[in-house]
């Protein structure tokens, strides 16, 4: 599904090729930032969300937080046999409009 990203005055158009209530991964080659806000506009939903980037994928390489928390857990990445499109991984913060519009498309394609 097509969505529109705007962030500092740029928007660009992706793909958002998984999701889930929580956030959601948009394929893009577009440099985009750790923790940069996003306005995610989804007009074949009437969706209006506004995310912030957790984690960016270029080609094979995956950049994530540096998080230590109380228990000791590490990231690891596993190159796969294939690379993967890049992108951004989202979390979605809140919504503008059409949250539940939303909810209800991503439950329905979770079951497919």
């Amino acid at each position: 599904m097509r969505v529109s990203c705007e962030t500092e005055g740029v928007t660009l158009l992706a793909e958002i090729s998984n999701a889930s209530c929580g956030g959601m991964f948009i394929t893009t080659s577009a440099p985009i930032a750790l923790n940069q806000q996003l306005k995610i506009a989804i007009k074949q939903l009437d969706t209006v969300a506004n995310a912030v980037v957790k984690w960016t994928r270029q080609g094979t390489t995956l950049h994530a937080p540096s998080v230590r928390p109380q228990s000791a857990t590490a990231y690891i990445y596993v190159r796969p046999r294939s690379s993967p499109p890049p992108g951004i991984g989202v979390e979605i913060v809140d919504f503008e409009r059409g949250g539940d519009i939303y909810g209800s498309w991503v439950e329905r394609h979770s079951q497919a």
